[in-house]
């Protein structure tokens, strides 16, 4: 929870739970600034609940309009059977960012060592090759595809990477380490993900892991490291190992104790 968030939620805490997604301003206020507004805050979230919307600063900043920031459409589609020849109707749904608008971006930021700054171009030439590839699926119908804007750290996410009063950390990404103690976990704030997947070139799927979900909180910077998800039928097969990323990125903060 936000710092000065009230121990009385009853009135707003299904609306608070529901926040799928909190733009850069109000996070920034509630977890590095003065904290949770107990009257404007609190208001607000009472008539969201009551109303479905808000009238204050959380909607001015987009804090209600998660799902107004993507569509999911559906789009028929026909299989034919290589033996029969017979057709089989079925509808597969793509999601389209911005839909009014007919634009969208999505960012992440990345956080680089000294020795990782050498790989930078090469990295960014990936990205450019997945964007003309396109990710996840129905690539083939062009789904997928994006452009790579490569830019440096904006000013306001300066102010919130450089933030020095801090007593927790919360991290962006997912994480994973084999080294996790119970002694890790004190004071911690944390949700478990398990992760699976296909691999993109066969038809295995990876070993499942579980991870520390997004936007848990922890006492110090987590590392992290990669974790070995070959399946067995991979590994004899001699194939190359497949990893996942558990190294963490995280944010400092202040939080309710």
């Amino acid at each position: 929870m936000p710092t000065n968030y009230p121990d009385d939620d009853l009135a707003f805490f299904k609306a608070y739970k529901k926040l799928n997604c909190l733009p850069l301003e109000v996070w920034q206020r509630w977890y590095q600034g003065t904290g949770f507004d107990q009257k404007a805050d609190t208001q607000e979230l009472e008539n969201y609940s009551k109303v479905g919307e808000g009238n204050g600063n959380l909607n001015k900043f987009g804090t209600f309009d998660y799902k107004k920031a993507f569509k999911i459409d559906k789009v028929p589609k026909i299989a034919v059977d290589r033996v029969t020849r017979a057709t089989n109707l079925f509808h597969t749904g793509f999601v389209q960012f911005a839909w009014e608008k007919d634009k969208a971006g999505l960012y992440f930021l990345l956080e680089l060592s000294p020795e990782g700054e050498k790989l930078a171009d090469k990295l960014q030439a990936a990205l450019e090759l997945l964007g003309e590839e396109g990710i996840g699926g129905e690539r083939s119908s062009g789904a997928g595809r994006f452009n790579v804007n490569w830019l440096n750290l904006p000013e306001n996410w300066k102010q919130v990477v450089d933030f020095k009063d801090r007593k927790y950390h919360s991290i962006l990404s997912l994480f994973w380490d084999s080294r996790i103690t119970a002694d890790c976990l004190e004071n911690a704030s944390y949700e478990i993900q398990e992760r699976g997947g296909w691999i993109a070139e066969s038809q295995l799927r990876r070993k499942m892991v579980r991870m520390f979900a997004e936007g848990s909180v922890f006492l110090s910077p987590p590392q992290g490291m990669l974790v070995d998800v070959t399946p067995h039928e991979f590994e004899k097969l001699k194939k190359h190992k497949i990893y996942r990323s558990g190294i963490s990125l995280s944010l400092p903060i202040k939080a309710k104790e």
